[in-house]
């Protein structure tokens, strides 16, 4: 049996590991930001997969209310806002008010 392209790759990889030359300054910046908002993106992401679950299902005004306050719960804190009044933009379309 013949091995799969993923296998090959991976086997080129490892034998040239040391001929890729390490990232520059700027290129590593630009790495850690990217995987930043990809996890951003992954927490909108899974938010918006709960909500429309639970949206669906038809739950009563208070009940949204509840489930929103349980996902900011769930939710590492973001730099500059505070529970009292907090704007989390979804998707870079929605916008939710958490007051």
């Amino acid at each position: 049996m013949r091995p799969a392209l993923g296998n090959w790759v991976r086997a080129y990889r490892q034998k040239h590991a040391g001929d890729e030359p390490p990232l520059q300054l700027s290129e590593r910046a630009r790495l850690r930001e990217l995987e930043r908002r990809n996890r951003e993106l992954e927490m909108e992401n899974a938010f918006l997969k709960k909500a429309a679950a639970y949206f669906a299902a038809g739950a009563s005004v208070s009940e949204e209310y509840e489930f929103i306050d349980a996902q900011y719960a769930d939710t590492p804190p973001v730099a500059g806002c505070s529970r009292d009044h907090a704007h989390v933009q979804v998707a870079g379309s929605i916008e939710v008010r958490v007051l």
